[in-house]
């Protein structure tokens, strides 16, 4: 679909045709449809349920904290279960029998906040809203054109990736927020403004994974000693130390144990990763608008025309690419390629920059904005809904049956261990147990201490979760 929708549309490009224009009045109702879609968006198509172990943990977390606690407490009668109960993707310490996030909490903190405003849904669609507005005053401040600002802000209000995102539960909205305010402080006309980007990257290191921030802002950081300002790069490097000692520290306050497993997923790329980062690749350009998608394609053949800041903006895509290629680990769930989402404000603006340069026709890039608001973005929120909709039924389903505990099969359901999910105080019934941490003495005494069922394979067909013998 989106090589014919392409092709189709490349007899509507043409020079001149009028620049596309937006003023600030302009830009803040764009993004005010932006945060009333996603806000609504939240409720009906994602039924405000987090849906990947990502989500769910950063949720979770965020419930701990406002209890003014880093840490929930398996009740001392549930011990004897250990980690059986804990979320995959959550930390169980078998010393003090507590769980916390493996992520850097400034994320659960934001959610938190959005809590104490009624609900931590809103999150995600105010960033959006903020995103488009951020995003517009950076293109300006680079004096490309004054059509520069407008594009960019088309090509981002109107991808299906960063609308789906902005309602879901993921951190990358968050990401992409940060990335944006930094790219306003770093380009600024007044130097000084410079000095809080350091401050904020302190806290975009700690919102969920520390690499996403720092792929992003190390171009920048070269320039600054390319430029010479050797004042403003000590002062970067003293903030950012700073930070990573700090949230170094964090981590090892919520996760004492030693854990090796996050070095394993680093590695020399096989043959195969390779493979699919290009089908990542084509992935992330499929959830866009098309004119974007088009324009950034034709920038990949202009680099040595590039000004200084878009050139750092494109090495930023680049590293945050190439680096992906050695994390040994597909991002399982995700709606587009959800890795690139911190350095997506970058992508707009290098395509806006090439549909600038290039004279891109205003018809056919609002052409292809309808395209994406009118057919792709119904479709993708169509498969998301059906998506989320399945395993939020299926949780539910879980959550009525009438028992003690509920062990689930993790072997037979496709994302099955997804759906293993307890509050953080252990206190809902009934308790969810993953089978592989449940041992045949362990299950004798659930059935002694209560009604015990177990979730396998011809259940998982009933719930209409995927097994593994599920036609494809």
């Amino acid at each position: 679909m989106t090589a014919v929708l392409a092709l189709a549309s490349v007899h509507f490009i043409s020079k001149g045709n009028g620049r596309l224009e937006l003023n600030r009045l302009q830009v803040g109702l764009l993004s005010l449809v932006v945060a009333i879609f996603c806000r609504w968006g939240t409720s009906a198509i994602y039924l405000k349920y987090p849906l990947s172990q990502d989500e769910y943990a950063a949720f979770f977390q965020a419930r701990i904290f406002a209890s003014g606690h880093f840490f929930s407490v398996i009740p001392e009668h549930l011990r004897w279960l250990r980690d059986a109960p804990v979320s995959v993707f959550l930390i169980f310490d078998p010393v003090q029998y507590t769980i916390s996030q493996p992520y850097l909490p400034v994320y659960s903190l934001l959610l938190l906040l959005a809590g104490w405003l009624g609900d931590p849904w809103l999150l995600n669609p105010l960033l959006s809203a903020a995103c488009v507005v951020l995003i517009y005053q950076v293109a300006r401040q680079q004096r490309v054109s004054t059509s520069y600002g407008a594009i960019a802000v088309v090509f981002l209000a109107t991808s299906v990736q960063f609308l789906i995102t902005g309602l879901s539960g993921y951190s990358m909205t968050s990401h992409l927020f940060f990335s944006l305010c930094w790219l306003w402080l770093y380009s600024h006309s007044n130097k000084r403004f410079y000095y809080a980007a350091p401050l904020l990257g302190a806290l975009a290191i700690g919102l969920h994974q520390p690499v996403c921030h720092l792929l992003f802002v190390a171009p920048f950081l070269v320039r600054l000693v390319r430029d010479k300002r050797y004042v403003a790069f000590l002062y970067s490097v003293i903030v950012y130390g700073g930070a990573g000692l700090f949230w170094l520290g964090w981590m090892h306050l919520m996760r004492p144990q030693v854990n090796s497993d996050t070095v394993h997923m680093f590695g020399f790329p096989p043959f195969g990763m390779f493979c699919l980062q290009g089908i990542n690749s084509v992935l992330t350009m499929n959830w866009q608008n098309f004119a974007m998608a088009f324009c950034f394609v034709c920038a990949t053949g202009l680099v040595r025309e590039f000004p200084t800041f878009v050139s750092d903006l494109f090495y930023g895509i680049v590293l945050t690419f190439v680096f992906y290629c050695f994390f040994l680990s597909d991002q399982g769930h995700g709606w587009g390629y959800r890795y690139l989402f911190p350095v997506y404000g970058n992508l707009c603006l290098v395509a806006a920059w090439a549909a600038v340069h290039l004279s891109i026709s205003r018809t056919w890039i609002l052409a292809m904005a309808g395209v994406a608001l009118f057919v792709q973005l119904p479709l993708r929120a169509a498969e998301v809904r059906r998506e989320v909709g399945r395993m939020a039924t299926a949780y539910r389903d879980l959550r009525a049956i009438k028992a003690d505990y509920v062990v689930v099969d993790t072997l037979q359901g496709w994302y099955s261990m997804d759906l293993v999910r307890n509050d953080p105080w252990m206190s809902q019934a009934p308790l969810f147990l993953y089978s592989l941490r449940v041992s045949p003495e362990m299950l004798e005494r659930l059935k002694k201490e209560g009604i015990t069922v177990t979730i396998s394979h011809e259940e998982f067909r009933r719930l209409n979760i995927r097994t593994a013998d599920s036609p494809r």
